[in-house]
């Protein structure tokens, strides 16, 4: 497992300040997200998978700075503005099965930058479960089926999971056919939750600053792409 720090160095290349809002309206403080690179000629696919429990959800609960979706569409929408070469592509799962909040694999480009960022909400009647199984199931296939030089996973969650076999689970994530990064929201990761394994792991805890997690997706974003600031981001040793 290799854990990243979520309190990423603000970089200011292009010139361009996010400004989110918060869950509640509110404007939150302005964070700088960091160059996203230039196009590297791959393929790209990036699948999103996101909890929306309740114990991510209900009040005071484990998303703790009330806009990961908000911060999620910053980082994709930054991303969509320096591509060029149309070979970036992303997709949506939540952990409901079925959800009417996925997105099938999308070109960042006009409708589907669109179509993309109206799935990275909480869905409409969502249940909440907390098991992780059943969407990286779907994930595996939607990765398998499409010709992609590279895959990434990213899954936003506590990882307070309910799922059975919840080390299977877990084996599964680590095997997934791609790149995979855990951000684990506000409850720490205990070490032998990913211990061994290949997977990324970023805590974005309670002292979290908007812009933390925008920045914890654009470092899977741009792993591939050339010159990005990102890689500026150091990481932490491993666990």
């Amino acid at each position: 497992m290799t854990l990243l720090s979520a309190r990423l160095r603000r970089v200011t290349l292009i010139g361009k300040e996010a400004k989110p809002s918060t869950a509640h309206g509110r404007t939150a403080p302005a964070f700088t997200l960091p160059h996203p690179g230039h196009c590297s000629g791959l393929r790209t696919l990036t699948i999103v998978i996101t909890d929306d429990s309740a114990s991510l959800t209900s009040p005071g609960g484990n998303d703790p700075v009330s806009q990961r979706y908000q911060e999620a569409r910053i980082a994709f929408r930054h991303l969509a503005n320096a591509c060029t070469c149309g070979q970036e592509f992303g997709a949506v799962a939540h952990f409901d099965r079925p959800s009417s909040g996925d997105v099938a694999p999308v070109s960042l480009a006009g409708w589907g930058l669109r179509r993309l960022e109206r799935g990275l909400r909480v869905p409409r009647l969502a249940a909440g479960t907390s098991r992780l199984g059943p969407v990286l199931a779907e994930a595996k296939v939607i990765a398998e089926a499409f010709a992609a030089d590279l895959v990434q996973l990213v899954v936003f969650s506590d990882f307070l999971l309910t799922d059975q076999d919840v080390d299977g689970v877990l084996a599964d994530l680590d095997n997934f056919p791609g790149q995979v990064h855990a951000v684990v929201l506000t409850a720490s990761p205990q070490k032998q939750l990913f211990s061994g394994t290949s997977v990324t792991v970023t805590p974005v805890g309670i002292d979290a600053e908007s812009g933390d997690v925008a920045r914890a997706l654009l470092r899977s974003l741009t792993a591939h792409r050339l010159a990005a600031a990102t890689s500026q981001i150091p990481r932490t040793t491993e666990l």
